[in-house]
């Protein structure tokens, strides 16, 4: 009877160790310090280990992913500045600086993603805000620009007498171009289709 109960016993402590074990498999515990931004499901919601439960994450240390397309991803350096805007903060440019490039483009978007940090951040941030950024690759001094829109086939501009005169040109972004030769700053030029 002493060594049935000796047994039993063992048994009782087993399954006690087992049922502890198990009971820390089902509390949910972050690997990272962070503040709890968003929960994807519900106290007492099943969930599996593949499913993503929360979104925690350091409130003062946002990282920024940028999307910057095949055509200019080879002027992109580590450490380059970057002036970003974002529609939270109209009107306000914040400052940030490249801290890294993924060497593998998305196949779908044609886009390589750049990860950046900000030097001067906004006051309030939450994640998945969108954003638009200019990386500065090269400064010039003195130099003519018109809107991009203005080109017409990327190599020629319309003069106000009619005629299509060619122009070389330089650095660029959405909005303007360089133009580094084939008119002259007192040149009146037309907008295309105007």
């Amino acid at each position: 009877m002493q060594r049935d109960i000796s047994f039993e016993e063992k048994q009782a402590l087993k399954k006690l160790e087992i049922s502890r074990s198990e009971a820390n498999d089902h509390v949910v515990k972050s690997g990272h310090r962070g503040k709890l931004f968003f929960t994807f499901v519900e106290e007492g919601e099943m969930v599996s280990v593949q499913q993503p439960v929360a979104v925690i994450g350091d409130p003062d240390s946002f990282l920024l992913e940028l999307q910057v397309d095949e055509y200019d991803v080879a002027q992109i350096r580590k450490g380059q500045h970057i002036a970003v805007s974002m529609d939270s903060y109209q009107g306000q440019v914040f400052d940030a600086a490249v801290e890294s490039l993924k060497p593998f483009m998305h196949e779908r978007t044609k886009t390589f993603t750049v990860e950046a940090r900000f030097l001067h951040r906004p006051p309030v941030l939450y994640p998945n805000l969108t954003c638009e950024a200019n990386i500065i690759v090269a400064h010039r001094k003195q130099v003519l620009t018109i809107p991009r829109t203005f080109l017409v086939d990327g190599r020629f501009v319309l003069l106000d007498n009619g005629r299509k005169q060619q122009v070389t040109t330089g650095l660029m972004d959405y909005e303007k171009v360089e133009i580094t030769g084939g008119i002259v700053p007192d040149n009146i030029i037309l907008k295309p289709g105007k």
